[in-house]
């Protein structure tokens, strides 16, 4: 089951009823309002009437819909005009083909960037197919983004958690590469320790914003000078914090960790992070909204209308979110209005 990857347990925050638009997260001076959402369109198919299955990283950018689904290792692109109009990307050995496709950016001018985990390059593709591939050292399923010639992925290690490398980088050479951003001290164990330093990274103005799955902090770094801009730890909210002690208390295993952070975007401003919560029954269905300017801010919380939850893109006030349980890409807007 995709909800229980690399066989651990996802977890996180205080559940809530469904009786009200707008509802408390805990009672403390730090607590945060939840905004209810509705569905307001869905989609379920390819053109060629085949479903989706594995959607596990979504993009918005001017007007068009990008979706990877992770079983057919390709990126499918609606431009809202009623069908998925093309798809880009294909699994296979050969150069314009990706040997095991984890996941994708769009770069400004809407092309993809699909990442192969297989062979460790990054294939570029447009509409009418591939365009370019060049080496990079990391395969992850983390977020990553391309800006200008320069490639931002997670790589952690006993010092570092991302790198920036050059599209002329070759594998073997240091020449452009560079490994950035602190390595957060989170357990003993320095393996365990490199593992969850893995971040999803996001581009925002100026700035890219580093989190960690298992861990409640984010940071953020300054393009280009790679200097740590801002630091802001999510169990500071009273009720993340009150869940992040019990996490601690129930950890079984110094090799056993909580995935609770299950993507991130960025978008006009502010960020968003769709976690995990596991007061009554098990759901992914909270989005943590955050302001950028200046200092970062948590400002409310999207509850969403389903269960469970694989990825999310947003525009204006429309959430773009794969609903896990129904296999369908839902359109939804927030209840009330920010």
């Amino acid at each position: 089951m995709n909800i229980l990857k690399r066989g651990v347990i996802a977890m996180m925050l205080v559940a809530v009823t469904n009786s009200a638009i707008l509802l408390s997260c805990c009672q403390q001076e730090t607590s945060l309002d939840f905004v209810q959402c509705e569905v307001l369109s869905s989609m379920e198919q390819y053109p060629d009437s085949s479903y989706f299955k594995e959607i596990s990283c979504m993009y918005y950018q001017n007007n068009k819909l990008y979706l990877f689904d992770k079983s057919r290792g390709d990126v499918a692109v609606d431009d809202f005009s009623g069908n998925l109009f093309y798809t880009v990307g294909k699994i296979g050995q050969g150069p314009t083909e990706v040997a095991a496709p984890t996941g994708f950016s769009v770069l400004p001018n809407g092309n993809v960037a699909l990442l192969d985990g297989g062979n460790l390059s990054l294939k570029i593709y447009n509409e009418s197919g591939f365009v370019t591939s060049y080496d990079v050292p990391s395969g992850s399923d983390n977020r990553f983004f391309t800006e200008g010639n320069k490639t931002y992925l997670t790589l952690a290690t006993d010092t570092s958690s991302y790198v920036k490398t050059s599209s002329s980088w070759k594998r073997g050479t240091n020449d452009g590469l560079e490994l950035h951003g602190s390595s957060l001290h989170i357990t003993d164990d320095p393996g365990m320790n490199i593992i969850r330093n893995r971040r999803h990274l996001v581009k925002g103005e100026g700035c890219l914003y580093a989190i960690p799955s298992s861990y409640p902090v984010i940071e953020r770094y300054e393009l280009g000078s790679e200097k740590l801009l801002d630091t802001f730890d999510l169990s500071e909210i009273d009720c993340i914090g009150n869940i992040w002690s019990s996490i601690g208390r129930n950890t079984s295993s110094p090799k056993s960790f909580y995935i609770f952070l299950k993507d991130v975007y960025y978008a006009d401003g502010k960020l968003y992070i769709l976690y995990a919560d596991w007061e009554n029954q098990y759901s992914v269905n909270h989005i943590l909204v955050l302001e950028t300017k200046g200092r970062l801010t948590p400002i409310y919380i999207y509850k969403l209308p389903g269960i469970i939850y694989d990825s999310f893109a947003v525009n204006d006030n429309l959430i773009y979110a794969m609903n896990y349980e129904k296999n369908e890409i839902q359109t939804i807007r927030p209840l009330i209005s920010h």
